[in-house]
């Protein structure tokens, strides 16, 4: 590292039109070898130093990204599953005989993949989260006017009506913020890195947990075949519109990962530049 660029760091440096910047002690260019024995550091090195360093978020991402493949592939089963069950409860609305055996199949099937589904869907709504408010923790290391804690990256999705628009709200914040600082510290960011697939992303995440209240409402008092073909048909419409949210849920966590990764290589200069 040059002399000048220790300089910088130096609470006694001075600027001069003439020269640029110089010792504000001696009113010229620094002519120390290896380190100046003058030299302190400035207030604002302090506080960049002492800030908590960006974490990495890579495996997070990638682990949030595996489990919503799977969810995915669950949701394939599902429809499948569901669309058996349908077939089946139609041919009896239609005058047709089923055996015991055949209804008995149907249910435990039914609940077998619902159950394994459940399991993975909770275990991926919470890695997701993990990455989620990991990823808001670090751009709150390098922006200071960020509208929410990242303690509220993970709240926010459990609190009820707030739960509705505020999850959303962090993660354009995430996208547009990270693209400006990113941009600003003269990193070079894709053009295609934009906030464009998070109202489809969020509009499908809205209509798919509608759809799962109205099922898990009838679920609980659907008697006649009528009502459960009904709750059958929701459950298939649910597992069509959870295999779009799914891609575009991956796609949003690599996008915003691979340039996440900016912010933690620029981080690691700065820190070197003010520790020499």
């Amino acid at each position: 590292m040059n002399k000048i660029e220790i300089c910088k760091t130096c609470s006694e440096k001075h600027f001069d039109k003439a020269q640029g910047i110089v010792c504000g002690l001696t009113k010229a260019k620094p002519t120390f070898e290896a380190t100046c024995p003058d030299y302190k550091k400035s207030e604002q090195t302090e506080k960049l130093i002492s800030k908590v360093p960006v974490r990495p978020n890579r495996q997070r991402a990638n682990i949030a990204m595996l489990l919503v493949w799977i969810v995915l592939a669950f949701e394939v089963i599902l429809l499948i599953s569901n669309y058996m069950q349908f077939s089946l409860l139609d041919g009896v609305a239609d005058g047709k005989e089923i055996t015991m055996d055949e209804a008995t199949a149907n249910d435990g099937r039914v609940q077998f993949i619902s159950l394994v589904y459940l399991l993975v869907f909770i275990a991926s709504g919470i890695t997701f989260i993990m990455w989620f408010r990991r990823a808001y923790f670090n751009l709150g290391q390098k922006v200071n006017h960020l509208s929410q804690t990242d303690g509220w990256a993970a709240g926010a999705w459990f609190v009820p009506f707030i739960n509705l628009y505020r999850p959303y709200q962090m993660m354009k914040e995430l996208y547009i913020e990270t693209k400006e600082y990113l941009i600003k510290t003269g990193a070079t960011v894709s053009e295609k890195f934009t906030t464009g697939s998070l109202g489809i992303w969020w509009t499908l995440w809205i209509i798919s947990g509608i759809i799962g209240q109205v099922v898990f409402r009838l679920s609980m008092r659907a008697e006649t075949i009528d009502e459960m073909l009904f709750m059958t048909t929701l459950e298939m419409a649910e597992n069509i519109i959870a295999i779009p949210l799914a891609i575009v849920t991956v796609k949003m966590i690599k996008d915003y990962s691979d340039v996440e990764e900016l912010l933690q290589d620029k981080q690691e200069i700065n820190l070197l530049r003010e520790r020499a």
